[in-house]
């Protein structure tokens, strides 16, 4: 699966190996309980694929190990080898009730680089009923987008702003507006106009009119715009695929 992650062996893709998860995956991968599997090897639970210009600029997973069933462990890579990325936690929020309150994690790149996360107000109001937060309006923003997500950033370094994909059709008019190229390839153009759900990064309950709101399930199927000294410089897609999809 991976080139350049360290100790990539020790992460086995499940189009290889699926995650094993019960006695059946136990047998077709040569173990008779979970006691046998090493400790070393982790299983791909989401496989995450960022596309930009129609290849794969991204690969990265979060992985499960049968005997560390309280671990999971999220790591990518560059495809040409620039950089790997290990995600990491962060969980400051819920001792002092400060800081961000959706994304907590970091992305730590091996040149030691860090990738900082924010979420916006709308994502915050629709998923949690928070009333923090901008909608990053200073911005260059596309108005084909109805909602923007978060945005990450390096510092000195490149931003990205996240929103909801709606369609294939909204992808093309923001490539449009910024002058980009399409991030898709003709594959995942067929998958965004006939099964824009199945590369969704998951689903939630999304409320509109307030605290006791039920709201409506949505997939959230995510885009970034990259930019470098505020000109939009890269489009990138977001694919996830399940292990049990």
């Amino acid at each position: 699966m991976f080139n350049y992650v360290e100790n990539k062996e020790n992460y086995i893709f499940f189009g290889e190996d699926r995650f094993i998860s019960n006695a059946s995956d136990l047998s077709r991968n040569g173990y008779s309980s979970k006691e046998e599997v090493p400790n070393h090897l982790w299983y791909t639970f989401n496989l995450m694929e960022i596309y930009v210009n129609g290849s794969v600029e991204i690969i990265g997973a979060s992985f499960l190990n049968p005997n560390k069933q309280t671990e999971i462990v999220y790591i990518g890579e560059y495809t040409d080898g620039s950089a790997t990325i290990e995600f990491r936690g962060q969980h400051q929020y819920f001792h002092d009730w400060v800081g961000e309150p959706l994304l907590q994690w970091e992305g730590v790149l091996n040149n030691g680089d860090i990738i900082n996360y924010e979420s916006t107000k709308t994502l915050r109001m629709g998923y949690a009923h928070l009333s923090t937060g901008t909608d990053f309006d200073t911005y260059d923003k596309s108005p084909s987008v109805n909602k923007w997500l978060a945005r990450s950033w390096i510092e000195d370094g490149e931003e990205e702003l996240f929103f909801l994909v709606e369609s294939r059709e909204m992808i093309d008019q923001v490539a449009s507006y910024y002058s980009l190229p399409v991030p898709y390839d003709d594959d995942l153009k067929t998958i965004l106009e006939n099964d824009l759900q199945s590369i969704r990064f998951k689903s939630l309950m999304w409320k509109t009119s307030g605290v006791n709101d039920e709201g409506n399930w949505v997939p959230i199927v995510v885009a970034g715009i990259v930019f470098e000294d505020n000109t939009a410089t890269k489009f990138r897609l977001y694919k996830t695929s399940r292990w049990n999809e």
